[in-house]
């Protein structure tokens, strides 16, 4: 490092200020000058830096200036630089060279930067097969739990068995329900009508049967309907129903042994056998878990067994004029069966013929849904 001293002024003095991204920056000092000097930075083997230096000067009280000069510098930029100050009148000049060693200069070995690349590169590879495998992993779980040709057959063979016995099931409309609840009456059951083995609760509401043997099927139809009771509709006379439209609700719950509708009043006095609307008994019922339509032909009511276990509150609906008797789940809304186009002669009332298991049956109110 050398200096040429030409006129008044100190030499300037050259360090290294700080470390930056690019580089480093150089500070270059001088003192005891007048009038106020000018700074430049050149290269030492000639031109100016490439970027523009930030120089201030402070005047003390004896007039003199000090001046302070700062440059960013590069390793492209070289590694000599001389910094030069010249007096007012250009006649006066002095400078400092400063050579900056290459390990001044941050830099990233070529190997290095080849390096961070291929290991990028690896690290994407590496996730890429991850995913690819995840995703393979997950096709292979979805193609496993696919069913085969016989399992897809077997499913939709199972499937249209189920949608022709929904298919079977019938909602009555709402606006149907509604004027079929419309036409609830208060039954209540009538304890001189019911069999001695039948217990009949306090409010008339409830009946079981507390001994008696079992109800067998015989040709169809329910023989010896001992265990029946008949329930009186309000504000009748003894003829009960002769007119008008009729509905009441009777909770089954998990009584698999039950007959449910209406009879004519002279059923007893025809010492009838068998529920049938021949012998003036319109019902239906559910034995050994089956409901099936008390006639003739003993017509299996076709319910889907999931939906048969959910049926507790069966619906009975009368009208007289029209000849019809109408059966349904009152929770839903389905129909199970109806008796239609008939004549009555007599009046009608509503008829319960219940198990020898004990399990009750019990007339509930009418909900009027929203």
């Amino acid at each position: 490092m050398g200096a040429v001293s030409t006129g008044l002024g100190e030499l300037p003095s050259v360090n290294l200020l700080e470390y930056t991204e690019d580089g480093v920056r150089l500070v270059c000092d001088s003192q005891r000058w007048y009038p106020q000097p000018t700074v430049v930075w050149r290269l030492r083997h000639g031109g100016d830096v490439s970027r523009q230096p930030v120089t201030t000067s402070e005047q003390n009280a004896k007039s003199f200036f000090s001046v302070k000069s700062i440059v960013e510098v590069t390793a492209h930029s070289g590694s000599d630089y001389q910094c030069l100050i010249t007096g007012a009148d250009a006649k006066q000049s002095v400078s400092t060279d400063f050579h900056v060693p290459d390990e001044f200069f941050p830099r990233t070995s070529k190997w290095m930067g080849g390096f961070v690349v291929i290991f990028l590169a690896v690290v994407a590879s590496l996730v890429g097969l991850g995913l690819l495998n995840r995703w393979l992993q997950r096709h292979i779980r979805d193609l496993e739990k696919r069913p085969t040709s016989s399992e897809y057959q077997r499913l939709q063979m199972k499937q249209e068995a189920l949608k022709k016995e929904l298919g079977r099931i019938r909602i009555l409309p709402t606006a149907g329900m509604d004027r079929i609840r419309n036409a609830a009456v208060a039954v209540t059951l009538d304890p001189n009508t019911a069999h001695p083995m039948l217990q009949v609760s306090p409010d008339l509401v409830t009946v079981r049967c507390v001994k008696g043997r079992a109800i067998t099927s015989v040709d169809g139809g329910v023989s010896e309907p001992i265990l029946s009771v008949m329930g009186k509709p309000p504000l009748r006379d003894e003829e009960g129903i002769t007119s008008g439209r009729c509905y009441w609700v009777v909770e089954v719950g998990s009584n698999s042994e039950w007959d449910l509708g209406v009879a004519s009043n002279d059923a007893e006095k025809r010492a009838r056998t068998t529920l049938r609307p021949e012998g003036g008994i319109w019902s239906i019922g559910c034995h050994q878990k089956v409901f099936r339509v008390n006639d003739a032909n003993s017509k299996r009511i076709s319910i889907h067994p999931a939906t048969q276990e959910k049926i507790q509150m069966i619906g009975v609906y009368v009208d007289y004029g029209e000849g019809k008797v109408l059966f349904c789940d009152d929770s839903t809304g389905s129909h199970l069966h109806s008796f239609s186009d008939w004549t009555f002669k007599v009046g009608l009332l509503p008829f319960f013929n219940v198990s020898a298991s004990g399990n009750a049956l019990t007339i509930c109110p009418v909900v009027h849904v929203a």
